[in-house]
């Protein structure tokens, strides 16, 4: 920048406005930096989360084909009809000690 319009600009709107310009235009030059870094790491998550329910999905659909297959087995091993109603329900919860 020229001096002159340097000296000017000061007359005119004062020093402190001239530091605060300044530092509009040093800390925008610092956040261009940092936006794109942000940006950058947010779609790396938002990558990782697509992952991560993808696999969370395949072992769901993995556990529900292993509990049919288990039902199936036990439908085809009960010896009276009891046995087999059994073989549907549900064992409960496990409970997590903390």
């Amino acid at each position: 920048m020229n001096s002159g319009i340097l000296v000017k600009f000061a007359y005119a709107f004062g020093i402190p406005a001239i530091i605060a310009i300044y530092m509009v235009w040093y800390f925008t030059q610092r956040m261009d930096g940092t936006v794109a870094e942000m940006y950058y790491k947010i779609t790396i998550i938002e990558q990782q989360s697509v992952r991560q329910k993808e696999q969370d999905d395949y072992r769901m659909r993995e556990i529900e084909r292993l509990q049919n297959t288990i039902t199936r087995m036990c439908v085809n091993v009960a010896q009276t009809r009891l046995e087999r109603e059994n073989c549907f329900m549900l064992p409960p919860s496990p409970v997590v000690k903390k």
